[in-house]
């Protein structure tokens, strides 16, 4: 499915749409649909990484230059706080969001979501994936409304998707107004200029002027027995190294969270009064 925007880089939103991503400045990635569709946007961590400083404030400036709407989750996690969740386990706290995020997307008639797709280069992102089928389950199963649930790859190079391709994609080729926006959104995010030089230098401008949602048919998707993910391998190198003191691991750590969102997503009931009033809560 072909979508270009027209002259005055306008494209008319075919529905209510999300975004939902693991970290601050993904958003730049789906630039061009985020300005033609201006979704509801939660963000699962603050993108702080070793630094401790949040990139919310950049993306919330970001988002608002665009007319996107901030949603209700918003950082509900510090990086540090999100790998030791997942180090501990703490399926609690991954289904509180689940449970959120459908309620959000209950509330605001969401029709299509797009988000992070579970590539095995970064936990954050392959959890939000989960997240994400999650939440769209929930809301299917209250409602019997179908959501088109698309998922966008972060990491081309050294990446995986855990299922082939399938189904028809969306795509976007970004007319010159609009990708001459993009860049300049991409350069004045300062926490991320590196990430985009780097890209840029490797792969050239044009190669982001086409944006692609793939349609997520398989939710939950599994990967294979003895399958090591990219950062299961780069963990043992900073470990190695000295620069971290545990390594988190898919079957021992992810895979159980995985499998909890989906279970807990299935035998979710439309009445369940998880949904009902909740903000986001302290970190369990």
């Amino acid at each position: 499915m072909e979508i270009p925007f027209n002259a005055d880089g306008d494209c008319v939103p075919v529905r209510r749409s999300a975004l939902v991503i693991g970290h601050p400045g993904h958003e730049l990635k789906v630039f061009g649909w985020m300005v033609a569709q201006k979704p509801l946007v939660s963000v699962l961590t603050d993108g702080s990484g070793r630094s401790g400083v949040s990139r919310l404030p950049s993306s919330q400036r970001l988002l608002r230059s665009v007319g996107a709407t901030e949603g209700l989750i918003l950082g509900f996690f510090s990086d540090a706080e999100f790998y030791t969740a997942v180090l501990e386990r703490r399926i609690g706290c991954f289904t509180e969001i689940a449970d959120l995020l459908a309620r959000s997307f209950m509330e605001h008639e969401i029709g299509l979501v797009a988000g992070d797709a579970a590539e095995g280069y970064n936990p954050a992102h392959d959890l939000c994936r989960a997240i994400i089928d999650a939440a769209v389950t929930i809301v299917q199963g209250c409602t019997a409304r179908i959501v088109k649930n698309y998922a966008f790859v972060l990491a081309e190079e050294r990446g995986e998707l855990p299922q082939a391709i399938s189904g028809e994609s969306l795509n976007l080729r970004l007319n010159d107004h609009v990708f001459q926006e993009k860049l300049a959104a991409s350069e004045r995010y300062e926490e991320m200029r590196y990430e985009v030089q780097t890209g840029i230098a490797k792969n050239g401008k044009e190669f982001f002027r086409n944006e692609c949602l793939i349609p997520v048919t398989e939710p939950f998707a599994l990967w294979p027995p003895g399958y090591k993910p990219y950062y299961e391998i780069f963990g043992e190198q900073r470990m190695s190294a000295g620069a971290y003191t545990q390594v988190i691991r898919y079957r021992e750590h992810v895979l159980p969270v995985v499998e909890a969102l989906r279970d807990h997503a299935i035998a979710f009931e439309k009445t369940n009064p998880m949904l009902v009033g909740r903000r986001p809560s302290s970190r369990m």
